[in-house]
């Protein structure tokens, strides 16, 4: 039920974007950083990246990410920092990728508009 929680609330930008800003100055420049490469809000790209997690994720990820939630006082903030985390690792460890336009990509921006 939790987990159907963070990905329902944090899947909508505005949403995702205030829970980025709840998790610290630090992580949220972080976040914007990675953004702004995208050409995204912090919010935008929090809510992308928790909608890709959601289609994606295995069984495994999904363990996880209870096991990340169980017992915390904001486990919902806890599981976000965690889809986040996840996803600004593995952006910063690949090389990368440009569009014929030379903007980076990565990320399925228009997914956010769905």
């Amino acid at each position: 039920m939790l987990l159907a929680e963070l990905v329902t609330t944090c899947s909508n930008p505005w949403i995702a974007g205030a829970a980025v800003a709840s998790i610290g100055v630090p992580f949220r420049a972080r976040v914007a950083r990675i953004a702004r490469r995208h050409d995204l809000t912090v919010g935008e790209f929090a809510a992308l990246a928790v909608r890709e997690f959601r289609a994606e994720a295995t069984e495994a990820a999904w363990h996880e990410l209870a096991e990340v939630c169980a017992n915390k006082d904001m486990p919902i903030l806890c599981g976000l920092h965690h889809i986040l985390e996840t996803k600004l690792e593995a952006i910063e460890a690949a090389p990368e990728r440009r569009t014929a336009g030379g903007r980076s990509c990565g990320l399925e921006a228009s997914a956010c508009c769905a």
